[in-house]
């Protein structure tokens, strides 16, 4: 079998941990093998809540001690308590060069930081536990209930319905608060206090859930004092994280919305923290405090506009999810060199943001199917199932939009008016293309591209961006390419 070397980090990692677990078993149930420490003991000791525990039952004095991610029972035993430290349940992501944990974090509680984002915390770090120390620290210090506001919206159905902190207890409010998920704010421009009932449409703006926006500005490679613009204020909860991590005087914001931006505005105050706060189009940048050493944004875009280029430093960085269409996403981190040229690879985290406004799908009309010309397809629709062959699909088809049925997808272009539709026959699928582009042609092509090189995940992209050319490639910058909409 291939070297592990040879494989996506994921991959080495799994064949790593079969290795160990496997390896591991067999040792462990040799029989009549003596060990200073037995394979099964040294793994219940990773468990901090056993510790404690064992050393109790073996007469040792044991302090007092509280595991949980309840805010008012934290309060509570720090009030009881002379002075109390905090422990983490693991060690950090600070490892020597074979794996090994360098450091355990031990901090002093301070009454007053306490707030209900200790509620998040175990949540967040369950859903990426690579999180950084110092992104986690940024997390817990901001209290997301600052930006939610007077109501979210809830999705039932095919209605958002809003849900107003006034009609809920205090505790359930917090209790949405402090949840790791995105709360809709904005639909088709209706923030949700302003809403009369439950409405239809798509969402303009949300309280995008805490472990993404974290991992989004861990994987900008910030490490403090870098002066970043921050492209999507919204509610301002990912404006105070950076904030928090890289100091006020170092971060500009852009809001398209006014009214989000004021919103935003108010939040940031009352949450203590007075970055410089701009209202307008976020793709345009912002030249007059420009040059940036790191473009962030909670937006997914299309392509790059030239604007952020331009006002990139050397060396400066950008940190996006390239969308578009048939919403397929890929987080990446493009570097600028010398020759005003941005590369980069596609990272491994699976993480969405809606469009920017200016690159949002055109309005759609009811979907009238045409017969068109009708063939056998090549591939099998269900690769538009899976997250890498709906990103490779909209690629090869850019302007079109991306719908599924019972036994099939439908490709469809509003522009021109292609479409492209499959169906089940008796011995595999049947397309039936109709317009002046070929929609299914090019979506073929290109899944057959992929699979060719192995079906691989997104980690095997990459980017190359000029104002002028934006290529994403597949392997390396001379492997297969194709253009993005610029």
């Amino acid at each position: 079998m291939p070297h592990p070397k040879e494989f996506l980090i994921s991959k080495t990692h799994w064949c790593v941990e079969e290795a160990r677990y496997g390896l591991g078993g067999i040792l462990a149930s040799l029989p009549g093998a003596h060990y200073v420490n037995h394979p099964w003991r040294n793994r219940d000791a990773e468990y901090k809540p056993a510790q404690p525990a064992m050393a109790a039952g073996c007469g040792f004095d044991v302090p007092p001690t509280l595991l949980t991610n309840d805010p008012a029972a934290v309060r509570a035993f720090v009030r009881e308590q002379e002075r109390v430290v905090y422990k983490p349940l693991r060690s950090t992501e600070y490892h020597d060069e074979r794996g090994q944990a360098m450091t355990v974090w031990v901090d002093e509680v301070d009454p007053e930081e306490l707030h209900d984002g200790i509620a998040a915390t175990i949540q967040i770090q369950a859903g990426n536990p690579s999180l950084a120390p110092e992104w986690r620290a940024a997390v817990e210090a901001v209290d997301r209930d600052l930006f939610l506001g007077p109501a979210v919206y809830r999705l039932d159905n095919t209605r958002w319905e809003p849900v107003r902190r006034a009609k809920l207890s205090q505790q359930e409010w917090r209790r949405l608060a402090y949840t790791d998920r995105t709360w809709v704010t904005q639909v088709d421009g209706l923030n949700a206090e302003d809403a009369p009932g439950p409405v239809t449409g798509s969402p303009t703006s949300s309280a995008t859930l805490p472990s993404p926006v974290a991992r989004t500005l861990q994987a900008a490679g910030l490490h403090g004092g870098e002066k970043v613009l921050e492209i999507g204020t919204g509610t301002g909860y990912s404006t105070a994280v950076l904030c928090h991590r890289l100091g006020d005087d170092h971060v500009v914001s852009i809001e398209y919305d006014p009214s989000l931006a004021a919103t935003a505005a108010t939040h940031l105050t009352a949450a203590g923290y007075a970055p410089a706060l701009v209202t307008g189009d976020g793709l345009q940048g912002h030249k007059e405090r420009a040059e940036y050493d790191a473009i962030v944004a909670t937006c997914a875009v299309r392509s790059i506009p030239a604007s952020w280029l331009w006002q990139l430093a050397e060396r400066g960085t950008i940190t996006t999810t390239i969308s578009g269409w048939m919403l397929a996403s890929g987080l990446i981190r493009l570097t600028l060199d010398d020759q005003d040229i941005a590369h980069g690879r596609f990272l491994p985290d699976a993480i969405s943001y809606m469009l920017a406004r200016p690159h949002e799908r055109p309005p759609q009309p009811g979907f009238l199917r045409q017969d068109g010309e009708a063939r056998p397809a090549r591939v099998d629709p269900a690769l538009l199932d899976v997250w890498p062959g709906i990103f490779v699909a909209q690629l090869a088809a850019p302007s079109a939009t991306l719908m599924h049925t019972s036994n099939g997808v439908i490709l469809w272009d509003v522009a021109t008016g292609s479409q492209a539709w499959t169906q089940t026959n008796a011995n595999g699928w049947t397309v039936h293309q109709h317009g002046p582009l070929r929609l299914w042609d090019q979506v073929e092509a290109a899944l057959q591209t992929w699979q060719a090189a192995g079906a691989p995940e997104l980690t095997e992209f990459g980017m190359t961006a000029t104002a002028e050319q934006q290529t994403i490639w597949l392997g390396s910058p001379d492997g297969p390419r194709w253009q993005l909409p610029v």
